[in-house]
């Protein structure tokens, strides 16, 4: 199991680079896990350069056996310009606060990849779970010459869990 809590509700800002976003951005998170499965969902504001404008959701779930997950999430972005739907299939690994994920959008043509660090933090305040949580990543995809080089971001979410 990844910690005691077992939902949780986070919101913070993140900034990327080389993704072809404005940053930085409101981000907010919520998951749920039961026995195996965790369900997570996933918001962000960050406008697209080329659009000005725009946000991105993401819905799916994990297995989790033992530390190792495997997962599907459908990820969403939408600007004035254009709109695209993306299937990513992940695979992680969690020991203690730490969850290392790698994940693939095997039907895009972009041929993105990725690997996210999160780190979560739980403080008990007056009988309640505060969690910070830092997050960042690295991903490469078709336009990496275009856009400099490698895509990155990092992120820093605070909420609640119980």
């Amino acid at each position: 199991m990844l910690s005691l809590i077992f939902a949780a509700v986070l919101v913070g800002f993140g900034s990327t680079r080389n993704v072809g976003e404005v940053s930085p951005a409101f981000n907010a998170a919520a998951d749920y896990r039961r026995g195996p499965v965790e369900a997570e969902a996933w918001l962000t504001t960050a406008a697209k350069v080329e659009s000005k404008d725009g946000w991105s959701t993401r819905l799916g779930a994990d297995w989790w056996v033992g530390p190792l997950s495997i997962g599907a999430h459908w990820a969403h972005r939408e600007t004035s310009l254009w709109r695209k739907d993306r299937l990513l299939v992940r695979a992680s690994a969690a020991h203690g606060p730490l969850r290392l994920l790698c994940e693939v959008a095997p039907d895009s043509s972009n041929r993105e990849i990725k690997g996210e660090a999160r780190i979560r933090l739980v403080l008990p305040i007056l009988g309640a779970k505060a969690i910070v949580e830092p997050r960042g990543f690295v991903m490469s995809h078709a336009q990496v010459e275009q856009v400099g080089g490698l895509g990155w971001g990092l992120a820093l979410y605070g909420g609640l869990g119980w």
